[in-house]
């Protein structure tokens, strides 16, 4: 399995102070003056823990590290768009990784579930709402450390530094702090943490994908007809019946798993078919089984390996300080040329997301320009990939908005 750590950093929310609970003082309280003092030192110290509760913290800053090496950050003013991002980010996890956190079952995967409730913002299918993984989905470093005693808890720090590796550079409570101060920093601060996390998964997994001995009895591999059927059967299981709907999802799913067709697998070796059919079962596993009513998506969106990515958020050019802010992707070495002036490119991704309206329709269209050459890969999974729409295509698609909406398979219509 490859890591795909994950890690969140929460601030208090503007208006925390009036999502407090009431502070009731003691009932033997009776001096005015010691129950002001008890009430003021309880809504400091409740202040003080605002940002660990999704109902008057808010999510800050969101880190990525994949294959190792490859750092992404997410961050924006507004909390919907860095939620919708962030979303967007995670979906870029491949079959070969597993989302490895340290406390994300009780805080960051919960954190980002309850602020996307409380926003309005649309949860991706593939995210237990009941936060009850799949095996090889999920590690949770905290729940390892506990093998079974959930009493026990322990900080990543203290973790860290018993298992021989460098402890933290500062704590998490520090963060919101630290974010107003100096951006860069903050964003140092996550990247140790991420490396931290990281190594720790290395330390504690040692051994822990070990092969299993050996059966007494030699196992036969299965022939190509057999793993044929197979295949037909994980597609029906999906699809069972013989609709449009039905045939157009088994279709989309072997050309997107596969790279190619029925046909085309039917004249294949058996090895090649165990390949496709490992891809299949990653793809269709987490996928809620209700049939879709739009094409399903044909190419699954992929991390961009080539090079560290870097999410950060700046002023659009010629736009005036307290505009709006944007999501700008800062490719490192390998950044294609924009296809369009900076302005130009940010005002048709603003008129795009207008059109496409939610965060689905977002995401099916992303995938429909990844299929038809509008956008790479490594484009197709940037914080914003309307941003990187030739000039031409995105013009194209707002001449006629019906007919684009129509052809990703949207729901809803023109906002």
């Amino acid at each position: 399995m490859n890591p795909f750590v994950f890690d969140i950093e929460t601030g208090p929310r503007p208006d925390a102070e009036a999502w407090l609970p009431p502070i009731e003082p003691p009932s033997n309280y009776k001096d005015p003056a010691k129950i002001a003092a008890y009430v003021a030192e309880r809504k400091s110290s409740a202040l003080e823990r605002a940002a660990l509760g999704a109902d008057t913290g808010r999510v800050l800053c969101v880190g990525v590290l994949r294959n190792s090496d490859v750092f992404r950050y997410v961050h924006h003013d507004d909390e919907r768009e860095l939620l919708n991002a962030t979303w967007l980010a995670l979906e870029c996890r491949g079959a070969a990784d597993v989302f490895v956190t340290f406390n994300g079952n009780k805080f960051d995967f919960p954190f980002l579930l309850r602020r996307s409730y409380i926003l309005g913002v649309t949860v991706p299918s593939w995210m237990p709402r009941d936060g009850r993984w799949k095996p090889r989905q999920h590690v949770d470093l905290m729940e390892w450390w506990q093998a079974g005693d959930r009493q026990e808890t322990i900080s990543l720090d203290r973790l860290a530094r018993l298992c021989g590796l460098p402890g933290k550079t500062d704590t998490g409570a520090a963060f919101a702090a630290m974010w107003a101060a100096n951006r860069d920093n903050a964003l140092t601060y996550l990247k140790h943490d991420l490396e931290l996390t990281r190594d720790l998964y290395l330390r504690l997994a040692a051994g822990h994908e070990a092969s299993e001995p050996a059966s007494e009895t030699p196992v036969v591999p299965r022939t190509a007809p057999e793993l044929l059927e197979d295949i037909k059967s994980l597609l029906t299981q999906r699809w069972p019946g013989a609709t449009e709907a039905d045939k157009a999802g088994r279709q989309g799913s072997i050309l997107a798993a596969c790279g190619c067709g029925w046909s085309d697998l039917k004249q294949m070796p058996a090895d090649a078919l165990r390949v496709h059919l490992a891809a299949l079962q990653a793809r269709l596993e987490p996928v809620s089984p209700t049939p879709l009513a739009h094409e399903p998506d044909e190419n699954p969106m992929t991390f961009p390996t080539a090079a560290p990515v870097e999410v950060r958020q700046t002023s659009a050019p010629s736009v005036p300080p307290k505009s709006e802010p944007r999501m700008e992707v800062v490719e490192k070495a390998t950044a294609a040329p924009a296809d369009a002036e900076p302005g130009v490119a940010e005002a048709l991704a603003m008129e795009l997301r207008r059109v496409l309206g939610t965060a689905d329709n977002i995401r099916l269209a992303v995938a429909w320009m990844q299929r038809n050459k509008w956008l790479t890969a490594a484009q197709a999974c940037t914080t914003d990939p309307l941003l990187h729409v030739p000039q031409e295509k995105a013009e194209k698609a707002l001449g006629s908005p019906e007919r684009f909406l129509t052809a990703i398979g949207a729901k809803g219509g023109v906002k």
